[in-house]
């Protein structure tokens, strides 16, 4: 991720916080590693990380909100980040009615309701529990995938979405934004990509938000 380490901040709760709800850890419990300014914390399970990830997901909604009367956010749709949305769908201190929720890609030619979809993903494991002021969905089986990116560049500029939740794949990847191809200088918003070893095609978002964040919590 080029410049990565200039443009994150690290968030989290701060250090006097001690265990305050399920699946959260206490000081003792959390190590931290610093690589130059990036600090990044070790959580002793996956329910400790998703709890902590989703109170640093509260403080920027708060952030972002203050200045603005709704915001995007972009969320990432894999097993990885499973505590996470579970923690999320506990918290009482969102307001999801000024959220609009965006996702990162989907299969090319996909229904929404095939069990590997994206957007499905989502909806079960999260709009359907916290309704939020909006689902901007990603249609991978639009007749018409040169209108469909269109359509969706045009909500992400418009929305300018002010948090992105992601994770970073073993080799590196952003979603489906593989180091051998990824580009974050590529002026489009939206693009189909080739899937490596694998006979499908996915729709993608190349945002520049998602490039550049202001702040980082995984």
């Amino acid at each position: 991720m080029t410049g990565a380490e200039e443009f994150m901040t690290p968030i989290g709760p701060p250090a006097e916080q001690q265990r305050g709800g399920p699946g959260e850890a206490t000081r003792d419990e959390i190590s931290e590693r610093s690589y130059g300014r990036l600090v990044t914390r070790i959580y002793p399970s996956a329910a400790a990380l998703g709890a902590a990830a989703a109170a640093d997901f509260a403080e920027a909604v708060r952030d972002a909100l203050q200045t603005r009367d709704d915001i995007g956010v972009i969320f990432a749709s894999a097993s990885s980040q499973l505590p996470f949305l579970g923690a999320l769908r506990t918290r009482r201190d969102i307001a999801w009615d000024r959220i609009h929720v965006l996702h990162m890609d989907e299969y090319l030619g996909m229904r929404a309701d095939h069990p590997a979809s994206f957007r499905r993903f989502l909806d079960e494991q999260l709009i359907r529990w916290v309704n939020p002021a909006s689902f901007r969905e990603l249609r991978g089986d639009s007749p018409s995938p040169r209108a469909e990116i269109a359509r969706y560049s045009t909500i992400l500029r418009e929305l300018d979405p002010a948090i992105c939740v992601l994770g970073i794949g073993e080799n590196g990847h952003l979603a489906f934004n593989d180091p051998p191809v990824a580009d974050f200088d590529d002026p489009r918003a939206v693009k189909i990509v080739a899937l490596e070893d694998a006979p499908l095609h996915s729709m993608r978002i190349v945002w520049p938000s998602s490039k550049k964040p202001r702040r980082s919590s995984w």
